[in-house]
């Protein structure tokens, strides 16, 4: 979502340029750039994800009230690089809306806060939320980070710039306004889908392209005492040996044994006959 500057008062576009200094601080205090050097791979990653992120955001709808919708994609950049890296690639991206005019200087922090900032937190946060769990099934990774992180960033994103819009007091909410708001799970259940698909292919095919997913614990053997096939893991009531019959020692000793009738039934036709008599 990008917003105009014109729709909030001045304290408030102050507000986040203040706001913004002190991501920039932290950002700084965590220095990714140092991952960056000498690392050449990341550096094509790093260098890809600030293009597609901006080509990503360029297309967008404007809804011709100063309020402009595009997809995110930030929950597969933070989870491919972390919260550091992915805030530098957002920048970026908001960047390049300010060199082609489609941002504006006074909005600019406020709407970095709002694409960049936000969904990034959330992700992160829900990330180590999931993370907790200590879980080794990678299909939680797929669908509880990458799905439901990013649902609940394009959630955040949606639900903050409208009560933006709300109290900037500068904008007109009119019924075509609140139809336009209807049509924002539209856009967000998709976003999810994209990013989760995103994040599969990632897992899977590339899984050093992950900073976040641990590949050694999700796709790790299981170890060799715990296998089946082990003769001293198998209970007695499993082991063949340890249930052999009277009737298999038979076979051994006379291997037509197995083709004649049991010595009951010989008992049965006596008895028969003595009845008969």
């Amino acid at each position: 979502m990008n917003l105009n500057g014109d729709l909030f008062p001045l304290g408030l576009l102050w507000f986040t340029n203040f706001f913004m200094v002190i991501i920039a601080i932290l950002v700084w205090r965590q220095q990714p750039w140092k991952t960056l050097i000498g690392n050449t791979d990341l550096q094509h990653r790093f260098l890809a994800a600030c293009l597609v992120l901006t080509l990503v955001w360029l297309v967008n709808i404007d809804l011709s009230l100063g309020v402009a919708i595009h997809f995110l994609g930030i929950t597969t950049i933070t989870l491919m690089f972390g919260w550091a890296l992915a805030l530098v690639i957002a920048f970026v991206a908001q960047l390049g809306f300010l060199i082609l005019g489609i941002d504006q200087l006074d909005s600019f922090a406020l709407n970095l806060l709002l694409s960049g900032v936000l969904p990034i937190w959330v992700t992160w946060r829900w990330h180590r939320f999931v993370e907790s769990f200590h879980s080794n099934n990678p299909f939680i990774f797929i669908m509880g980070t990458g799905f439901v992180g990013c649902l609940l960033g394009c959630l955040a994103v949606s639900g903050v710039g409208v009560c933006l819009l709300l109290l900037g007091g500068q904008f007109e909410f009119g019924r075509e306004t609140w139809e336009y708001v209807a049509f924002l799970p539209l856009f967000i259940i998709p976003e999810a889908v994209i990013n989760g698909m995103f994040i599969s292919g990632f897992s899977i095919l590339h899984p050093h392209w992950m900073i976040t997913f641990d590949d050694e614990r999700f796709f790790k053997a299981p170890p060799a005492n715990e296998m089946i096939l082990d003769e001293q893991a198998l209970p007695e009531s499993m082991d063949i040996d340890k249930q052999e019959t009277s009737s298999d020692r038979e076979e051994d000793k006379d291997p037509d044994a197995a083709y004649r009738p049991p010595a009951s039934w010989h008992k049965a036709d006596d008895n028969k006959k003595h009845e008969d008599e």
